[in-house]
């Protein structure tokens, strides 16, 4: 099952669409196999761009072809594929040729979990310092990340 992140939202579709496309946000639920929290559930974070039309025609089946993306190492899957700027959407496009569009966002990336992020310790012991709002004071520095 997934989970609406928003709750659907109409977006303008460009010149060469045939019909409006639809921006759905989903948190999927999954079991992490990310070092720091193997085996926990956590929900990543799922983009779907599609077609009104062929959305209403296929509630509870999927039958366009589906597109899914998922981005690599320094950037996450909106400003890779879905920027909303002119004509750089690769979703919208795809999804206005008729695709059902689906872009995902990997552990540690937009708007998917960060593990162990809230813990300072598991900054670099040279960072640890310059934390903010909580800096590590220096009599405790460096702490081991955990």
């Amino acid at each position: 099952n997934f989970f609406p992140a928003r709750a659907e939202t109409p977006v303008p579709s460009p010149e060469r669409a045939r019909d409006e496309i639809r921006t759905i946000d989903y948190m999927v639920p999954h079991v992490s196999t990310v070092p720091a929290t193997s085996g926990k559930r956590v929900r990543l974070f799922l983009r779907e761009k599609v077609q009104a039309r062929t959305l209403e025609a296929q509630r509870g089946r999927r039958k366009a072809p589906v597109v899914l993306m998922i981005h690599g190492a320094t950037i996450s899957a909106g400003p890779a594929f879905d920027l909303p700027f002119e004509d750089y959407s690769w979703m919208e496009y795809l999804a206005s040729e008729g695709f059902d569009v689906f872009a995902l966002d990997q552990t540690g990336y937009g708007l998917s979990p960060r593990p162990m992020m809230d813990n300072p310790c598991n900054a670099p012991p040279a960072q640890q310092q310059y934390l903010a709002p909580f800096p590590i004071p220096v009599s405790q520095q460096p702490c081991s990340a955990s």
